[in-house]
């Protein structure tokens, strides 16, 4: 029963060597060992000739009296057995390998996901799929008896044509591929654009509040040179106050007589000219003395 279990389980050939797998791992596993990279089915003289091969040194297991690990490998292998590359028109897969080039598991994929019936519509299938990360992968489907269409579409390009159809299809993943490169660079511009005008808005914003600022202090200065003046004012008046109260106790008249007017602008010139000296007599010495207002 092994080796019946076996035969009907290895369905996937490898096209360089010609060994055949029961499932995809082991495919896989092969491909990573031997570098081999050229799946595809197996077909049923391809199985038996390699499980005659296999069997020939194998020692018969019956599979019910076998332990668990046993049991569960030859169930793992007959669900894998439902497994098989989809059937798709031949005529067009050997018009996509042979005369455009691509390989085989690309084009059994368009072929399939396209159920295309020309190789026009496989091309499209491709050009819309050339980046997807297992688009060269081998493609297995459930064995549901698939068959390729009955009505064959004889397609209506040359070989010549045909290449010059693939030859375009490249071109266009080519000109795609610059048009995303395009696109790119272009929202990278336009990213370091909008950098650079934030940070002109941003200076302009500081320079403006810097400016509120200046002009602010100004307007604080000015309102304190203004209450300043008002005191000093106020001052006055109340130092002319005094002293008219003091003429009036002495029996004098309350305001000053030209002489004594005359007295007091040189008692103030002289007080005004000893504050200058002394402004520049410190200046001499290097200290800095702030400009009293008059």
């Amino acid at each position: 029963r092994a080796p019946h279990a076996r035969e009907r389980a290895m369905k996937i050939k490898c096209g360089q060597c010609g060994e055949v797998f029961a499932d995809i791992a082991r495919a896989k596993s092969h491909g990573a060992t031997t570098g081999h990279d050229s799946f595809e089915a197996a077909n049923d003289d391809d199985a038996t000739a390699t499980a005659t091969a296999h069997a020939t040194n194998a020692t018969p297991v019956d599979v019910d009296a076998a332990p668990d690990a046993v049991k569960e490998d030859a169930t793992t292998r007959d669900e894998a057995s439902t497994l098989k590359e989809p059937s798709v028109r031949e005529d067009l897969l050997q018009e996509l390998t042979e005369l455009m080039g691509f390989g085989r598991n690309k084009a059994v994929r368009a072929l399939y996901y396209s159920k295309a019936d020309s190789a026009e519509r496989a091309i499209d299938w491709i050009e819309r799929h050339e980046d997807d990360a297992d688009v060269n992968e081998p493609l297995l489907v459930e064995d549901e008896g698939l068959k390729a269409r009955e009505v064959k579409t004889v397609s209506k390009m040359t070989p010549e044509e045909a290449k010059a159809k693939a030859d375009e299809l490249r071109r266009n993943a080519a000109a795609k591929k610059a048009e995303r490169l395009l696109e790119e660079k272009e929202m990278e511009r336009l990213r370091e654009q909008e950098r650079i005008r934030s940070g002109k808005e941003l200076l302009e914003a500081k320079k403006l509040e810097d400016e509120l600022s200046l002009k602010r202090n100004a307007e604080q200065r000015a309102a304190e040179k203004a209450e300043m003046d008002r005191a000093r004012a106020a001052i006055r008046v109340k130092i002319d106050e005094d002293r008219r109260e003091r003429r009036r106790k002495l029996g004098l008249p309350e305001e000053l007589s030209p002489e004594e007017m005359e007295e007091e602008r040189q008692r103030e010139e002289a007080r005004a000219q000893a504050a200058q000296e002394e402004i520049a007599r410190k200046a001499a010495a290097g200290v800095y003395v702030k400009p009293g207002s008059k």
